[in-house]
């Protein structure tokens, strides 16, 4: 009876090693990441000659390295808040704050792509003769961007919604 007590006693309290495993989706980040960083710096290297940033003043190039720059800074919080979900004691604090953190993620990322694709479109229409054809083809490109930021919004707010209901069943 008495090793019985002394095992009810002691249950639970051997320490054990816990390893922390990652989602399997960070690795695709990582690298997602990675190949955008070098894709990305590589365009920043040739832009000057290839497009001929020399051409174009110098407030032009500013927008488009501070463009693509925030292209990079979004992806690394991105990852970030992907790579550290857990931010509390127990299961539904921790989402209630990943649930926060994303949606002001949210807002970001999608006003980050919208800047960043804008200044990238003005860096390369500093030079353009504008002609009808022109103004019509801006206009389609414009509407295009307005449709890919909103489908990125709702994409986003899925996101959110499906967090907010497993967050409202707990």
């Amino acid at each position: 009876m008495d090793s019985l007590k002394s095992a009810w006693n002691n249950a639970g309290t051997e320490q054990t090693d816990i390893k922390i495993v990652r989602p399997p989706v960070l690795k695709n980040i990582r690298r997602q990441l990675t190949i955008e960083t070098i894709c990305y710096a590589a365009f920043l290297l040739v832009y000057y000659n290839f497009f001929d940033g020399d051409k174009k003043s110098f407030f032009l190039n500013v927008i488009l390295v501070v463009s693509v720059s925030l292209l990079l800074m979004h992806n690394v919080a991105g990852y970030m808040i992907t790579n550290n979900p857990v931010f509390g004691n127990n299961l539904k604090q921790s989402l209630a704050v990943y649930l926060e953190k994303l949606k002001r993620y949210a807002v970001i990322a999608v006003a980050s792509r919208a800047i960043a694709f804008s200044g990238i479109m003005l860096f390369f229409m500093g030079n353009i003769r504008w002609t009808n054809s022109r103004y019509y083809a801006l206009a389609f490109i414009i509407c295009l961007l307005g449709v890919q930021i909103f489908s990125l919004w709702r994409i986003w707010a899925g996101r959110i919604k499906k967090i907010r209901g497993v967050l409202y069943e707990l």
